[in-house]
């Protein structure tokens, strides 16, 4: 029940689905010849993230960029758009392809021992490029 409460307190609620509540968030993405792309781990193999559907995280124990902490993974979300633009700052590469990207998102849980407020989805909905 915290966890649900910091969640009403820091998303903004899109509409609610099937007992499921959807929640606006926002995400990093390469953005290259129109298509979207996750940073760094691949769904079913592929990086490319298709549109105008809803995706499945792959859960599967990983580590963080440093790592030295292993967490359950999910789509990396940020509660608003000023949040991801302030992390954003803190990339040095590939500058000129990252854009912020508006997305839906269902069955969130906070990223642990993340500096910054990034939140991790089992399900993303992404509507534009």
């Amino acid at each position: 029940m915290v966890q649900d409460k910091r969640i009403a307190e820091m998303f903004e609620e899109h509409h609610r689905s099937d007992n499921a509540v959807v929640y606006k968030a926002f995400k990093i993405m390469e953005v290259v010849d129109g298509s979207n792309k996750t940073l760094f781990h691949a769904l079913n193999g592929s990086r490319t993230v298709p549109r105008e559907r809803w995706l499945k995280a792959n859960n599967v124990m990983c580590k963080d960029g440093t790592s030295k902490t292993s967490y359950l993974s999910g789509w990396h979300v940020l509660p608003t758009r000023e949040e991801c633009m302030a992390y954003l700052k803190s990339f040095k590469r590939r500058l000129e392809i990252l854009e912020i990207v508006e997305c839906h998102v269902m069955d969130l849980r906070c990223k642990e021992h993340s500096p910054s407020n990034v939140w991790l989805s089992n399900h993303i909905y992404i509507n534009e490029v």
